[in-house]
């Protein structure tokens, strides 16, 4: 018989281990990212016309596209 709670330690487990195998790799990926997201306001704000860099509805528009990408590219 199918329990979420056993299903929910599993995965819980599973991602754990995931992400301390990949801590190193993690940390790598945030400087570059980090870097690049305080200079991309500055070029979108040449780019896009009439958008600010910190609009809430552009942002509230875009947030669940990516999340959905994420979740497909599982």
């Amino acid at each position: 018989m199918f329990e979420p709670e056993h299903a929910a330690v599993g995965l819980y487990g599973v991602l754990s281990c995931s992400v301390s195998q990949r801590t190193c790799q993690i940390g790598a990926r945030m400087v570059p990212g980090f870097l690049a997201a305080l200079g991309l306001p500055q070029f979108l704000r040449g780019v896009l016309y009439g958008v600010s860099t910190f609009d809430p509805a552009s942002l509230a528009a875009v947030a669940p596209g990516l999340t959905g990408v994420g979740i497909l590219a599982r």
